[in-house]
């Protein structure tokens, strides 16, 4: 993609006219002289074997269809932006190696790297039996490219920054966060879904409580607030129950708010004796 400093190529609809020819080269059966590795290396067979950071099986790279279609899509996606911009200043070696570089950064990465610290990798991939399994599933080429996100998403293990507990960051999660809300391509969540959930019924709490002291009609915000507050085991539960009993705008709500009391304080009671 052009980069911001070159306003040439700033100017007009650039994106749409190289998504365009992108998407016709993908369509058409030329490959622009697509060379999926290098077989004169003299380290040809050790350098492309890694293993899959989904399944952590040891695989033959190059035997892998997987790798070789994100490698062909990243060497048309290199053509056409050399072909549409002319970057006479760009060696084509840079652009045209765009897959083996892929491919050898991988195996790399995978093998000096510990695999929870590859699988934040924004260049992961999969093998064949992890993407045929649906164990792993393909991102959108598109974004992956222009974003610097993940190719692949996989289920894998993280461990929440506030409670500390292991939880499973999945496919449908990574999705949504590169490819709908376009995260940065090194980010991903810290939390678990308890700890996520907990933190935004705080800040609900936070507003209710204020809602409750401005509104002229507080009832639905106290007791929604006691409500939230009984679920933390917030000490300012009884209270809020008890100006929501003054504030309930009919006799049955009033009823009811006296027997969550009369609960509370048994409960409370009986915590004491214990």
């Amino acid at each position: 993609m052009p980069v911001k400093s070159d306003r040439r190529y700033l100017e007009g609809s650039w994106a749409q006219e190289w998504l365009l020819a992108y998407r016709a080269a993908v369509a058409s059966d030329d490959n622009f002289g697509f060379q999926p590795f290098d077989a004169s290396h003299p380290n040809f067979r050790n350098d492309y074997i890694a293993r899959c950071p989904c399944c952590q099986t040891k695989v033959q790279t190059i035997e892998q269809q997987s790798l070789l279609h994100i490698q062909r899509n990243l060497w048309i996606a290199a053509v056409v932006r050399r072909q549409m911009y002319k970057y006479s200043d760009l060696p084509i070696t840079s652009l045209g190696d765009a897959g083996q570089q892929f491919m050898l950064y991988s195996i790399r990465d995978t093998n000096q790297r510990s695999p929870s610290d590859f699988r934040l990798s924004p260049q992961r991939w999969a093998c064949d039996a992890c993407i045929s399994s649906g164990r792993a599933e393909y991102a959108d080429f598109e974004i992956a490219y222009r974003m610097g996100s993940p190719f692949v998403y996989f289920d894998y293990l993280l461990q929440c920054f506030t409670c500390e507990e292991e939880f499973v960051y999945t496919r449908g999660e990574q999705r949504w966060a590169y490819e709908v809300f376009v995260i940065n391509q090194y980010s991903h969540i810290t939390t678990c879904k308890t700890c996520r959930h907990a933190k935004r019924d705080r800040k609900r709490l936070d507003n209710l409580i204020y809602l409750a002291r401005t509104d002229a009609n507080p009832f639905k915000y106290l007791k929604t607030a006691a409500a939230l507050m009984q679920q933390f085991d917030d000490p300012r539960t009884r209270e809020y129950l008890c100006r929501a009993k003054n504030k309930a705008p009919t006799l049955e709500e009033r009823q009811q708010l006296e027997v969550e009391i009369a609960m509370l304080k048994a409960k409370s009671q009986d915590s004491l004796t214990f």
